[in-house]
């Protein structure tokens, strides 16, 4: 029978190998010889306990990486038990898990459950719960367990930050996850209080999962202290080691009087500029821009000024035309450099302007004659020249040796005495200074020589045969601003020579003059003369030579932005009427163009001369 032995000849005896509770009761050992059955008297047989009996919840666990996980487990034992344990079965690998073990607790008589404080990606596998009594050892049925993902690993770069007031800092972090995570950010510690710190949140960036680490955009001393970085996912969540943030002193902050400042070529001017900072600033200069050009401005340099830490003011103690332009001032501390806003700067110069007066001189033979004209000037004249136009060119007359060095409005006069027929011209004045050369309009010079043809103006009642001159003059002045000179002259002039061999000279001349100024803005100076002059010459041979020149003088000019002056000389006619009845007739026009446009894209005597003949 199974689970029997003895009950033999040679071994009498009843051996039951696994008595159960239903073996309990009375036995008896029978012996046969030839001669009968002997018995023997009964013996009582009583089966108590057994081997536990043990229950399981669950045959399969699934936990997160690092999350708490129980194995739940009980048993029933008829007598008492006197150890637990369990076995994990992985790899072909069992291994007795026992209560002392590292991060395991239960697994004990009063607590056959199973608890892994801190599951590794490793505990996944087969467990399985043993009890044991005096009867035995029993066993649960396998149970399965698998270990996922966990929480994330968070990683800093540096514990301890420093940064500047204002400036940029980057708090670093980044972390690790078996499986994805759902949110970060970040704590704030000080004074014993705790900011949840998120990305949303006005001067911060970063503290998202795609980029951990914590921007604060413009940090303020009230955001030193220490920071956290947090990250989530469904195995719960991580924290970093805590950084230490310190926030110090600041960029300057630049504060300018004024954006606009206009001054005069080589007058001093300061761009006034001041700071405050919290910690101590190591440099000041400034940056100069114009025409796509940026030039750095220090202390050191010629003919500037301030440009320092103490006085951040800049002067330019003698600005020229190309000083001006958009400056700003730079102020550096250790937190870094601050601007201030732009300042723009106009310096004031031209070539020197000409403000004359009387343009038509007249005198006789033997006065002095004088012409003045005034002259501004920033920069200052250097020189002063006065000229005659020949047929040539121009010839220097008169060089003034006076230096004006400070002067911006002065005075220029040409002086000839004893004045000849040689006289009579067009006479220029020429003012340089430092940005180049300007030039006056014409004077125009008259001088009676007292020959036939030009006599002074004579009363109606003189002789037959002397000229009979007509003078009309008008003149108006409006001044100074605005000023308007109009002025009219009619020049009716006879003359009749009679010669002994006969020949008679006839002349008529008539002039119309027209003069009109506007100064000095926009000053606009138009001229009109017109010339009828008639030569008649009745020779003894018969010949008669006859001659009309009619000249038209118009000049225009705007000055002394985009100047323009503008000329135009017409018209001269010569017949002869021979005596063979022939004519000789001859026109000629001359047309005569100057155009002057100052100071920018400034062109000086531009002519256009056309003759036809």
């Amino acid at each position: 029978m199974p689970d029997v032995e003895g009950s033999t000849v040679t071994n009498p005896s009843l051996i039951l190998c696994s008595p159960m509770l239903e073996d309990s009761g009375e036995y008896v050992c029978c012996v046969v010889n030839k001669y009968g059955t002997a018995c023997s008297q009964p013996i009582r047989l009583n089966v108590t306990g057994g081997v536990p009996e043990i229950h399981i919840q669950c045959n399969e666990y699934e936990t997160c990486y690092g999350c708490q996980i129980v194995l739940e487990c009980s048993f029933e034992s008829k007598i008492p038990c006197n150890d637990v344990y369990w076995l994990k079965c992985a790899n072909n690998r069992t291994t007795e898990i026992r209560s002392e073990m590292m991060n395991v607790e239960g697994s004990t008589v009063t607590n056959p459950s199973l608890i892994l404080c801190s599951p590794l990606l490793e505990d996944s596998g087969e467990y399985v719960c043993c009890v044991v009594n005096k009867c035995g050892t029993a066993c649960s049925q396998p149970i399965r367990l698998n270990v996922t993902g966990g929480v994330p690993k968070v990683h800093i770069q540096s514990n301890t930050y420093e940064t500047c007031y204002g400036y940029r800092i980057v708090l670093e972090c980044s972390f690790e996850s078996k499986i994805p995570c759902n949110d970060v950010y970040w704590l704030k510690c000080v004074n014993n209080r705790t900011t949840e710190i998120r990305s949303e949140m006005q001067d911060v960036e970063g503290s998202t999962v795609t980029n951990p680490s914590l921007i604060l955009c413009s940090p303020m001393f009230e955001d030193s202290g220490e920071y956290v970085c947090c990250v989530v996912n469904k195995c719960g969540t991580s924290c970093s080691k805590p950084i230490k943030l310190n926030v110090t002193g600041g960029v300057p902050e630049i504060h300018i009087q004024s954006n606009n400042y206009e001054t005069f070529y080589h007058s001093q001017i300061v761009l006034e500029c001041t700071f405050e900072s919290k910690i101590p600033c190591n440099d000041v200069y400034w940056l100069k821009c114009a025409n796509n050009r940026t030039t750095e401005i220090r202390s050191e340099m010629l003919n500037v000024e301030g440009s320092t830490v103490t006085h951040p003011s800049l002067i330019l103690c003698s600005p020229i035309i190309e000083d001006s332009g958009e400056y700003v001032c730079c102020v550096g501390n250790t937190c870094g450099i601050a601007y201030s806003q732009p300042i723009i700067l106009n310096v004031i110069g031209d070539i020197p302007e000409f403000k004359q007066e009387e343009e038509f001189h007249y005198a006789e033979s033997g006065d002095n004659m004088r012409v003045s004209c005034k002259i501004f000037a920033n920069p200052p004249c250097q020189k002063l020249v006065w000229k005659k136009w020949e047929d040539n060119g121009f010839t220097t007359i008169y060089t003034d040796s006076k230096t004006y060095p400070q002067e911006n409005l002065i005075f220029s006069s040409l002086i000839i005495e004893n004045v000849t027929g040689a006289d009579t011209g067009e006479y220029y004045c020429f003012a340089t200074n430092e940005l180049g050369t300007s030039r006056s309009s014409p004077f125009y010079f008259d001088v009676n020589t007292g020959t036939a043809g030009y006599q002074s103006p004579v009363t109606a009642d003189q002789k037959d045969g002397l000229p009979v001159v007509l003078l009309l003059f008008c003149s108006g002045n409006r001044r100074p601003e605005g000023r308007v000179t109009s002025r009219l002259v009619i020049v009716l002039f006879t003359s009749v020579n009679r010669r002994p061999e006969g020949r008679v000279t006839s002349r008529f001349v008539i002039v119309l003059f027209t003069s009109v100024n506007r100064r000095p803005e926009g000053r606009v100076t138009s001229r009109c003369v017109i010339v009828l002059f008639t030569f008649v010459n009745r020779r003894p041979e018969g010949r008669v030579t006859s001659r009309c020149v009619i000249v038209l003088f118009t000049s225009v000019n705007r000055r002394p932005e985009g100047r323009v002056t503008s000329r135009v000389i017409v018209l001269f006619t010569f017949v002869n009427r021979r005596p063979e009845g022939r004519v000789t007739s001859r026109c000629v026009i001359v047309l005569f163009i100057s155009v002057n446009r100052r100071p920018e894209g400034r062109v000086t005597r531009s002519r256009s001369i056309c003759v036809i003949k």
